[in-house]
């Protein structure tokens, strides 16, 4: 079993496209032990974006030539935005069989099932949701229009729940891309009904529909 290993505080601020928001720290999957970060790598203003954890992330990986399993930063909650629609990935917790805590861009506002804290090793990231303790898979074996779905079903995070987590230099926009069939996340925006906007990693290349917040 890989070790897991947790950044954590008792308190976070949790801020997406400039909402604020005070919010008890999320609780994280079990662990043999925790670890604080070190205060420079907190966010000071709460800004707190997916280009926020990556720096984290880069500035955590300079400290050791090797780490030791995976860390996982819950001193804050993040929400992933779609910049394409605006709206936030939801883990659709009260979806049943197949699609169950699938992961959808269809949220205009944040709450627990909007929250995701991530993870990483020497090589990938990882994310799990706040709302029901799962990380996120990629559901390789589903085939058609549900291949690569997204969905937080994990309890441990292993070949599936990898991806790579990759941002612009000059702006706020990131791509996620699954480790395991090396394709980008994207928001299906033109899926209809409760189907839409379910994130899949499914594409080769990054446009729209690829880029996230």
């Amino acid at each position: 079993m890989r070790q897991i290993r947790f950044a954590a505080v008792t308190a976070i601020v949790v801020s997406v496209a400039g909402l604020s928001m005070a919010a008890s720290a999320p609780a994280a999957p079990s662990a043999p032990y925790h670890e604080s970060p070190s205060a420079a790598h907190v966010v000071a203003s709460g800004q707190a974006t997916l280009k926020d954890y990556v720096a984290w992330r880069d500035a955590r990986r300079k400290e050791a030539s090797a780490q030791q399993g995976i860390l996982c930063y819950n001193a804050v909650a993040y929400a992933i935005q779609s910049v394409a629609s605006s709206k936030y990935a939801t883990a659709e917790l009260g979806y049943t069989g197949s699609r169950q805590n699938m992961l959808r861009a269809r949220a205009t506002a944040v709450n627990v099932w909007e929250f995701y804290s991530f993870c990483f090793d020497d090589n990938y990231d990882y994310f799990y949701s706040i709302a029901n303790q799962r990380f996120v898979s990629v559901e390789i074996g589903y085939t058609g229009a549900l291949k690569g779905m997204l969905r937080a079903r994990a309890t441990v995070p292993d070949a599936w729940e990898r991806f790579v987590i990759t941002c612009d230099s000059t702006s706020s926009i990131c791509n996620i891309k699954s480790a395991q069939n090396q394709l980008y996340v994207s928001a299906e925006l033109g899926y209809p009904g409760g189907d839409n906007g379910m994130l899949r990693a499914r594409a080769t290349a990054v446009g729209l529909w690829e880029q996230f917040f």
